[in-house]
């Protein structure tokens, strides 16, 4: 089952990613995602499905609002229930992810706070083509071992976002990625799902 996991070399504040979500399942560290509204958290489709690519129960599921850390509580943090989950209906996973995109509608409203907050997000989805060489982030508990174990801390990197002809050159087995989907490449083994990543990127 492919995980997401983010190795960043750069532990994140107390509230400087509000926005941050910690996905659990069946008590266990799953995913990241990030919050949408006082309802809603978006993250990957192939966090919230199984190994057949069937949708997990969301009775299982627990979001963990405002933590930078796993192992101890500050008080500033809020845990809530999932009561729905939602994939993209034209999600796929046939040797690559398309359309890796998911809901999770919590039971109640979440109340907003210095350290739960929305994130922004664009009006419309900005062609590759302006967005080269311009600086991305990723966060979360990713896993700084080969163990694949998360993080204890909320950690964070940087990525430059590539053009798609570099992305190709840099991608093995044909699989390139959709019009919509950015790429982007960092150093000092800053990865976003370093098994898959490690599997479709060639060595520089």
């Amino acid at each position: 089952m492919l995980k997401t996991r983010v190795n960043g070399d750069i532990t994140a504040k107390s509230s400087e990613f509000p926005f941050h979500v910690a996905i659990f399942f069946e008590s266990r560290y799953r995913c990241g995602g990030s919050l949408l509204t006082e309802k809603a958290t978006i993250s990957a489709s192939h966090c919230i499905v199984n190994s057949t690519q069937d949708l997990l129960p969301s009775d299982n599921f627990r979001l963990l609002f405002g933590s930078v850390d796993l192992l101890s509580l500050s008080g500033n943090e809020a845990l809530r229930k999932v009561k729905e989950i939602y994939k993209h209906p034209d999600y796929s996973f046939e040797r690559i992810l398309r359309n890796d995109i998911a809901v999770l509608r919590i039971d109640g409203n979440l109340q907003f706070s210095q350290f739960i907050q929305p994130i922004c997000l664009p009006n419309s989805l900005p062609s590759i083509n302006t967005r080269v060489n311009e600086h991305l982030v990723i966060l979360g508990f990713g896993s700084s071992t080969e163990s694949l174990k998360p993080s204890r801390y909320l950690h964070y990197g940087r990525m430059t976002v590539i053009s798609r002809a570099q992305c190709t050159e840099k991608i093995i087995f044909a699989l390139l990625p959709e019009q919509s989907t950015f790429c982007a490449i960092a150093k000092d083994n800053v990865l976003a799902c370093p098994g898959m990543i490690k599997f479709l990127i060639k060595s520089h």
